[in-house]
């Protein structure tokens, strides 16, 4: 008879928790998205304004990486995140004013494949 008070309890505290954890993960797929500074861009994405992403060369060492990373601070940009895995570079946020010459600058570098204007995209739905 004890047994079966545990197991009544048990599966009371089991399904109490799934019902708490069910309306958590709903509540957070409900907040609102970060609201993001965004220019016009294509119909599916848009741009997000004086953000890029960096691509640097697959063989690119991470002294490389991190001489760049550190260019883009000392002319008044952030990093927003490094990448290593799919693709081998960073996100960045640059002040106006100075974005076009620091870009340039960028795009120069023999490790860097392509600098370009980085977008929230959307998938299109029939």
């Amino acid at each position: 008879m004890t047994m079966i008070v545990i197991i009544i309890i048990f599966s009371y505290l089991v399904i109490t928790l799934s019902c708490v954890l069910a309306y958590a993960v709903s509540q957070a797929a409900e907040t609102k998205p970060l609201q993001r500074n965004l220019t016009t861009g294509t119909k599916n994405n848009m741009q997000l304004s004086n953000q890029y992403i960096v691509t640097m060369k697959g063989n690119a060492s991470e002294s490389d990486i991190k001489h760049m990373i550190d260019f883009v601070k000392e002319k008044g940009g952030q990093v927003l995140q490094i990448y290593k895995h799919a693709i081998v570079g960073f996100s960045m946020s640059l002040p106006t004013v100075s974005a076009n010459n620091t870009i340039a600058a960028i795009a120069a570098n023999p490790n860097v494949v392509k600098v370009e204007h980085d977008a929230e995209v959307k998938i299109a739905s029939k």
